[in-house]
């Protein structure tokens, strides 16, 4: 009997202490820093001199298999799977109430000087360290886990010229230039807001391309792009197992997700339970770039459009038209040099970020800081980077409102009427008197007043720009709710005049413009004499 009770708890076969014990003897080794995260996610950093840290999340399947490998060189077997769990859960409260806070991040983090730190995705766990001094390879002070797919960036180079880069891709202004490489510079910084890039072309034009190339750059992964027709859960999952978010080929975008683009990009959370049999619940906090390509210009929403910048792809001749081989061999042998040119830019972007201070910003003012900082640091004519943004939007909201019935519907009452009000059904009504069949049978035309009054406020500040002031939610004669349409003065609408558009061959733009200076700068490179850039 004596010797029943010393056996009690102990497994059949295994040696010494309880699994459970040695499993959490093994986490609380001098191979492993737990710690948490500012919101209570546990994690295990393993440590080994000389390496850089593996940061991985005590409750997922990677750390899990890592301690069972642990467990399997010390004992000779694996742990029970009851053992394993009920061993989790105690090394995570450990971490979760008595270790320290760290930041973890995934591809880009912040640097106590001021400076930023790259992940390289090799296996050593090295990353590229850049401040406003320069840039060099190194270990990083900052806590990085490695989501699966995480690939490695390129061996960056000192001496590489951006130039490499726009004859690499099919971008022909220097707006739009100045626009690609202020995103670029953007993604490489480890705080947002971050612009939603948007790349679109008919087929042909190498949207997919271009797109592969900025994630060679930036985050390259085995998935390079996901899927928007799934729960928002899962979209959220994939957003935090990586750190671009890109989607290709898409037709169309509809409300929720172009909803769901928005808060990534400038920064949302998302509470789902952990498992459909229990209460507790996990909250991921996300704030990712993103980037997506399609034929037609598919973020229309007024929120989508002020949140995003939108680059137009020409179609590509037959003869100018590479084997896929010949030319994927170009763009790898000139990337160590490319990589290098852009953390030359980085470094001195953040050089001049302290120093830029605006009078006026649009909707995306921290990007728009980036932006200034860029033309500073590339030595660019002063309010280069401000004009080509602000003809950038303009352009996405008149290309938005030209493909919104509503929008034109509500245009043309106001034209008509001067001045109308009502309720929201009644208002349906008069704009089905005023917008031809076939276009009140597109996606977006509203089903009834509800949804229209939902687009109309998601889309008033665009409307406005047509001269249109919509007001909401007033009590006129009796009546609750009422929905009041109006032309606003020259002065409420901004003087609105669209830009001239580029002839991208999307289909969206039909001003006439000169397709060889569809941006007139006179005399203006892209690298202005005496830059140092």
């Amino acid at each position: 009997m004596k010797e029943d009770s010393q056996n009690q708890g102990k497994r059949p076969g295994l040696p010494g202490a309880d699994p459970v014990h040695k499993l959490i003897n093994l986490a609380l080794s001098s191979l492993f820093l737990l710690f948490r995260e500012e919101d209570g996610t546990p994690y295990a950093c393993l440590q080994r001199p000389g390496v850089g840290k593996l940061v991985y999340a005590i409750l997922s399947k990677p750390f899990k298999q890592l301690l069972s490998l642990l467990f399997y060189r010390a004992e000779g077997c694996v742990p029970p799977p009851p053992d394993m769990k009920l061993a989790l859960e105690q090394i995570a409260g450990v971490a979760v109430h008595d270790g320290p806070v760290h930041e973890v991040n995934v591809r880009v983090g912040r640097r106590a000087d001021g400076g930023v730190e790259i992940d390289s995705g090799d296996k050593a766990g090295a990353a590229f360290i850049v401040t406003p001094q320069g840039w060099s390879a190194g270990l990083p002070e900052g806590f990085f886990r490695r989501p699966q797919g995480l690939g490695r960036l390129p061996e960056p180079v000192p001496g590489g010229s951006i130039q490499e880069l726009w004859g690499l891709i099919n971008i022909q202004t220097f707006f739009d230039q100045v626009l690609l490489l202020a995103v670029i510079m953007a993604c490489l910084l480890p705080t947002g807001p971050y612009p939603i890039l948007q790349l679109v072309g008919p087929h042909g034009s190498s949207k997919s391309t271009l797109a592969k190339i900025l994630r060679l750059f930036i985050d390259p992964a085995a998935a390079l792009f996901q899927s928007l027709g799934r729960p928002e859960r899962d979209l959220a999952i994939s957003a935090w197992n990586g750190w671009i978010f890109a989607v290709d080929n898409v037709s169309q975008i509809k409300q929720d997700a172009s909803d769901f683009l928005c808060r990534l990009a400038t920064g949302g959370s998302l509470r789902m339970r952990k498992l459909y049999t229990d209460l507790d619940e996990i909250l991921l906090q996300l704030l990712r770039p993103v980037i997506v390509a399609a034929i037609p210009r598919v973020l229309v929403s007024q929120d989508a459009v002020d949140r995003s910048v939108t680059i137009p792809l020409p179609a590509i001749s037959q003869a100018d038209r590479l084997p896929e081989a010949v030319f994927w061999a170009r763009v790898h042998e000139a990337a160590p040099r490319i990589f290098g040119a852009l953390l030359d830019i980085l470094s001195k972007v953040l050089r001049e970020l302290p120093n830029v201070h605006l009078d006026s910003a649009p909707r995306m003012a921290d990007f728009a800081v980036v932006g200034v900082a860029l033309e500073r640091a590339m030595n660019w004519e002063p309010g280069t980077f401000l004009r080509a943004f602000e003809e950038n939007r303009l352009l996405a909201v008149a290309s938005a409102l030209d493909d919104d019935p509503v929008a034109q519907g509500i245009a043309a009452l106001a034209r008509r009427e001067g001045f109308w009000h009502g309720r929201a059904s009644d208002l349906l009504q008069e704009l089905r008197g005023l917008v031809p069949r076939h276009l009140r049978k597109s996606s977006v035309w509203p089903k009834d007043g509800r949804l229209l009054s939902l687009h109309l406020r998601r889309n008033a500040p665009g409307i406005l720009s047509l001269g249109v002031e919509i007001n909401f939610d007033l009590n006129i004669g009796g009546m609750k709710r009422v929905i009041e349409v109006k032309w606003a003065s020259t002065a409420e609408a901004g003087e609105f005049q669209a830009p001239s558009t580029r002839g991208a061959g999307t289909g969206a733009d039909t001003a006439s413009v000169d397709p060889d200076n569809p941006f007139p700068m006179d005399n203006v490179r892209l690298t202005p004499p005496g830059s140092d850039a």
